[in-house]
């Protein structure tokens, strides 16, 4: 039987991310006019310099929508944890809790212990994250070590506390 499940879905919020993409892509999305109006001229624009454009246009446009899709969904019950991180894990990932030998919601670094956010390999193991510095640490019995970024850890600690380890084990 399962019982109430924790859900969560994140997003990247930061805003000094969409400062920098907006700014990146508007510096580019400029250049496209200035290219045309410099080719205009009695010069007729080549093939290559078209394609410049175009990739140019297209790879503002996949950034921008990759951050803006990108959704971090984490899912939690008496079994087994479940995330996804759209677009790059579509298919959730499983964790069973008889694979998990600890489990805690704690205060991590992004930058120093991870590299930053998104989905990281370090030597410390993986994280998925998308902003803040909240995650579900989970130690696996195996050693494998996976960081899930939380923006609601009040909420989860209680969760994991309540649901998950009623019987006070150190968690």
């Amino acid at each position: 039987m399962t019982l109430r499940t924790f859900e969560e879905i994140q997003r990247f919020t930061q805003i000094w991310i969409w400062i920098v993409l907006i700014g990146v892509s508007i510096a580019i999305i400029l250049q496209v006019p200035l290219s045309v109006i410099h080719k205009s001229g009695n010069e007729p624009m080549t093939v290559s310099n078209a394609l410049i454009i175009i990739f140019s246009l297209v790879f503002v446009i996949g950034i921008n929508a990759l951050f803006y899709f990108a959704r971090l969904t984490t899912r939690i019950s008496d079994q087994e944890i479940q995330i996804t991180f759209r677009p790059f894990i579509n298919k959730p990932k499983t964790f069973r809790w008889d694979e998990i030998k600890e489990a805690y919601v704690r205060k991590y670094k992004p930058i120093w212990e991870y590299g930053g956010w998104g989905i990281r390999y370090r030597w410390n193991g993986k994280a998925f994250s998308t902003s803040g510095n909240q995650g579900l640490q989970l130690m696996f019995k195996s050693g494998k070590k996976i960081l899930i970024g939380t923006h609601k850890p009040d909420e989860l600690a209680s969760y994991l506390k309540k649901y998950i380890f009623t019987d006070n084990q150190n968690f």
